[in-house]
């Protein structure tokens, strides 16, 4: 991992280098990290997650700042600050990436699944469950949807979940018994 590091921090100080995507892989490998270390039964080892997933947080928000706030790096970054404990920094910022995408009418169709994948859990952390439930369904239910997509997504939704049972618990209870 040293040499991702070193790799990732090369990278990031040219500047030609300097682009979302590249903050973003750095706050991807801190956020597995911390991911693996929350999975561990060990609670000295699960401790070890919380600054981990704060360095992820870091490269996710300037991903989000050099990208002219691009919803790949705020929507990490708004699930991320709810696994650092701080709720109301996640849901303003879900909300703003959800807002973004909603008047947005750029949405190229590579990007579609991923634009709807990223509506759902703005939705999710949001606590509009329903929503959550309608853009997942959609997901899940399109052609294009491949495993990777379905990995993905739930990687992300059981952090969420760990982190907060009041999403876990009101999301279930939508997903199962929708309204």
């Amino acid at each position: 991992m040293m040499v991702a590091d070193r790799m990732l921090d090369e990278m990031a100080s040219k500047p030609r280098m300097q682009h979302y995507e590249t903050y973003c892989r750095a706050g991807r490998l801190y956020k597995d990290r911390g991911g693996t270390l929350m999975d561990n039964e060990d609670p000295a080892m699960q401790s070890q997650a919380i600054p981990m997933y704060q360095q992820s947080l870091s490269h996710y928000l300037r991903g989000y700042t050099i990208g002219d706030r691009h919803y790949y790096p705020g929507i990490n970054a708004a699930s991320l600050h709810l696994l650092v404990g701080e709720p109301q920094e996640s849901v303003d910022l879900a909300g703003e990436i959800l807002g973004g995408l909603t008047t947005s009418s750029s949405e190229n169709k590579e990007d579609n699944i991923w634009i709807t994948a990223t509506k759902a859990e703005a939705c999710l952390l949001l606590g509009r469950f329903a929503d959550a439930r309608t853009y997942y369904l959609r997901i899940l239910d399109s052609p294009t949807c491949r495993l990777h997509h379905r990995a993905s997504m739930k990687t992300q939704v059981r952090r969420i979940f760990a982190s907060n049972s009041v999403y876990r618990t009101g999301f279930v209870e939508h997903f199962l018994m929708p309204h």
